[in-house]
């Protein structure tokens, strides 16, 4: 019987207005005076995290030791993707205005169906928390909008030196609520970290479509249906 549920953050929980590709091109304007076009996909995101994967785990537990050495990783990956991208000028001044935009609590805007269903989960005494390959400050980000009441925990690969689907992530989520993993729901948006991990330790694992392509079965359109979901 579940009892514990955890959440991915971002298109899960909540969603940045403008877009991380809009911050990149947000700061390169800002910064060079040559603009080009250019486009930052997935896979190019997640390859910048190639220097810290050992098999299947993304790791950098000396990097998050504190907020000052995490920073110069995250400095180090957005200089790694504007390389890839073309970028040959400024591109450590442009790194730093990225982090600067990218930890403002001010893009960052709640999902309408959020604060329902958590409202009903929390009433129905479901333990409640995130896991999220997210910034230092995420729990920052989470009190900011108003939601930081509903969550035992909030992990946040920063802080933890490991990123999903990195086993360690979900375990530390688990140990701090003292909760079973097979008692335990995964929400998010991603295949490979927030449904196929999960189910592959023993949790149970659903999707959410949040405007984007779900290959799976097992996934739903709104928390909303997590009334129903959690019921059967």
């Amino acid at each position: 019987m579940i009892d514990t549920i955890l959440f991915d953050f971002d298109k899960t929980l909540a969603y940045m207005k403008p877009s991380h590709e809009e911050l990149y091109i947000s700061a390169i304007k800002e910064k060079n005076t040559k603009l080009f076009n250019f486009n930052i996909t997935s896979i190019e995101i997640e390859s910048a995290w190639s220097n810290w994967t050992y098999g299947n785990d993304i790791k950098h537990l000396n990097e998050s030791k504190n907020e000052k050495t995490y920073h110069q990783l995250r400095k180090k990956i957005h200089t790694i993707r504007l390389k890839k991208i073309g970028v040959s000028k400024n591109i450590e001044s442009i790194a730093e205005r990225i982090i600067e935009l990218e930890s403002d609590t001010k893009y960052y805007f709640l999902y309408e169906d959020v604060i329902k269903s958590l409202n009903y989960l929390k009433s129905a005494n479901y333990q409640l928390g995130i896991v999220s390959n997210h910034l230092w400050n995420l729990d920052v980000i989470v009190d900011n909008l108003g939601i930081n009441k509903y969550f035992k925990t909030i992990i946040s690969s920063a802080r933890v030196g490991y990123r999903k689907p990195s086993t360690e992530i979900y375990q530390i989520a688990l140990s701090q609520l003292q909760s079973k993993i097979e008692s335990t729901l995964f929400i998010g948006d991603n295949l490979k970290n927030d449904y196929e991990k999960p189910k592959k330790i023993g949790m149970d694992a659903i999707l959410i479509k949040r405007n984007s392509n779900i290959e799976s079965s097992s996934y739903i359109n709104s928390l909303n249906e997590l009334i129903n979901y959690t019921t059967q």
